[in-house]
């Protein structure tokens, strides 16, 4: 077993695993195509962090999800792919229409709330940029005050595959990009039924409680120092 970037060829599978692992996820729900074009969204956008781990016929057998950077990640995926991922929802719902009445009940405002979010933070990311281009000029120093945190969304392992360190390797190597990428801290979520959060702590995560996702899930929290502080 290895651990590399998915691929392009890899959706099929990936997405397959997705659906098996997570079937009870609301983006799960959404239907193979949706998950198929959400994984192909995810890895055609930059800062994505993105593995798979294959087994010797380089078949899918783990799959992590995440960013290096979550706020600039999920707003170019809205901004290139939001519209396709939406369609292929509706489509999803007028073929299932508990989904359907789930969808409009429970998602479509926080949603919309979550693009108006992202449009803001995308301003505000710009402003503090100029900021801090402004301060290194002026030659104050004070810049780059704020941590930089990376986001593992996602970590599915094919149930055969259990119990045979891929989860742990999967991590390692998330680990390993975060730091290269110079990030202080790794978040992980991860949802509140799966049996694997003993796992992560044992793995260093230190768990945090819980939080609203940006579907509208609530997820269980862990963070990862990248750093030691100071």
């Amino acid at each position: 077993m290895i651990v590399r970037p998915l691929r392009p060829s890899d959706l099929e599978q990936s997405s397959k695993l997705h659906r098996d692992i997570l079937s009870t996820e609301f983006l799960a729900r959404g239907g193979t195509r949706f998950l198929r074009q959400y994984h192909r969204a995810w890895i055609e956008t930059a800062d994505c962090l993105a593995l798979a781990a294959v087994d010797d016929q380089d078949g899918i057998v783990g799959v992590l999800l995440g960013s290096t950077s979550p706020n600039r990640h999920y707003r170019a995926m809205l901004r290139h792919h939001g519209f396709g991922l939406a369609f292929l929802l509706l489509i999803q719902a007028l073929r299932d229409p508990s989904f359907g009445r789930e969808l409009v009940a429970t998602r479509t405002f926080r949603y919309a709330r979550g693009a108006l979010r992202s449009l803001l933070s995308g301003l505000s990311d710009l402003l503090t940029w100029r900021r801090r281009d402004r301060e290194r000029w002026e030659g104050s120093g004070h810049f780059g005050v704020n941590d930089r945190i990376g986001e593992i969304t996602h970590v599915m392992v094919s149930e055969e595959m259990t119990g045979r360190g891929i989860g742990k390797a999967l991590l390692e190597q998330a680990r390993i990009a975060a730091e290269q990428a110079g990030l202080d801290e790794l978040v992980l979520v991860t949802m509140p039924e799966l049996p694997s959060q003993t796992f992560y702590e044992h793995l260093g995560w230190r768990r945090v409680g819980e939080r609203i996702s940006r579907s509208g899930e609530a997820f269980v929290e862990f963070r990862l120092p990248l750093r030691s502080p100071g």
